[in-house]
Formats: C-alpha cells, structure tokens, sequence
C-alpha cells in the first residue's frame, strides 16, 4: 500500500490487477466508468465486514477496449478505517487476492439486484448519480 497526503488527508492507494484468468470480472472491470471503481469496491468491502451481500452495478461493456489485462487503483481515505484495517490484515501479496475474491462474489449475484442495471452510454454526472442510488440501496 502506497500512502500519501493531500491538503492534510491521508489516502492509500492499492494496485489491483485483472487478467485474462479473472474472465468475467475483467469484462466488468473494464466496463466501470472511470473514478467508479474506488467507490463500489469499499462499498463491496464495507457490505462484507458488515456480513451483508452486494450487488455489483451492471455496466454495459466498451466493445473498443479488447486489452487482456487492466490495473485499477483502490483509494482508500482516512475516514475508511474500518476498510484499512481489514485490508492491512493482509500481506501486501495477498491484498489483491482478497479484493478480487470479494469482487467475484458480488459478481455472482448479478442479475438478482434489478436497481442495480446502468445502461451506457450515460453522462459523467448520470452515472455517478446512478450510482450513488445504487450505493444506498
């Protein structure tokens, strides 16, 4: 985990990367529109330690992106202590595993959760909006 601060907040930054062997989930991730991956994933752990389940939001894919791999970066915020400890209680290689298996649950839902379809494409401040409901549900 990488740590910096911005105007006296502290964040962590956390590398994940998804390949070929994570099929399903590297089609989502590659679907999520950009600055939402940080945001449902903590809501993904936050559902998990609170022994809740989580729907992951459907997205419709890009057909243009055909990469093999992609790396997405979890920014954990101060406030999200709850999610740094349980992060930290893993060795820096594991970490990804963990997020990873956690994503891969909540995608095996998919489907069940009829709110949480987004259709693309939308706009920037249509998707987060979107999203945000969905996150409080």
């Amino acid at each position: 985990m990488k740590e910096k601060m911005h105007n006296n907040e502290s964040f962590i930054f956390i590398s994940v990367y998804f390949g070929k062997k994570d099929g399903e989930l590297l089609e989502w991730v590659k679907s999520v529109p950009w600055g939402s991956f940080s945001l449902i994933t903590r809501k993904v752990i936050l559902a998990h330690l609170h022994g809740e389940f989580y729907n992951l939001p459907e997205f419709e894919g890009d057909e243009a992106n055909e990469k093999n791999s992609i790396t997405k970066t979890l920014t954990i915020k101060q406030e999200d202590e709850e999610i740094y400890n349980y992060l930290s209680s893993f060795d820096d290689n594991n970490r990804s595993f963990e997020i990873k298996k956690l994503l891969k649950e909540s995608l095996k839902t998919k489907g069940k959760n009829p709110k949480a379809s987004i259709k693309r494409p939308i706009s920037f401040q249509d998707c987060c909006t979107t999203i945000m409901r969905t996150l409080q549900n």
